[in-house]
């Protein structure tokens, strides 16, 4: 998923600014703990606490489950679609099940 997509679906359910959502995200993805963020990055977040954080990345990782699982259901549902363009022919025998 784009970061930018991510981080306004990230706003949208947290009502955070972007900017403070962006700069926790890559924070995180940098290897930052979230009392080290909270701490010594107040100046990147916007003085977000560690409870704001621990939210940003708990929406993230929801919104990233959410995704995977519907690339898995896009996938089968797509698979499906096309075992059911083959054509069943002699699957079963006249007057047999």
């Amino acid at each position: 998923m784009e970061s930018e997509i991510l981080v306004q679906k990230i706003a949208d359910k947290t009502n955070f600014s972007s900017r403070g959502i962006r700069s926790v995200l890559e924070l995180l993805d940098q290897g930052s703990t979230i009392p080290f963020i909270a701490r010594y990055r107040k100046e990147r977040t916007g003085a977000l606490d560690e409870l704001a954080i621990k939210t940003i990345q708990d929406a993230r990782e929801h919104i990233l489950q959410l995704e995977a699982r519907r690339e898995t259901i896009v996938a089968a549902d797509n698979g499906l679609a096309a075992v059911q363009r083959i054509p069943v022919l002699g699957v079963f025998t006249h007057g047999k099940a």
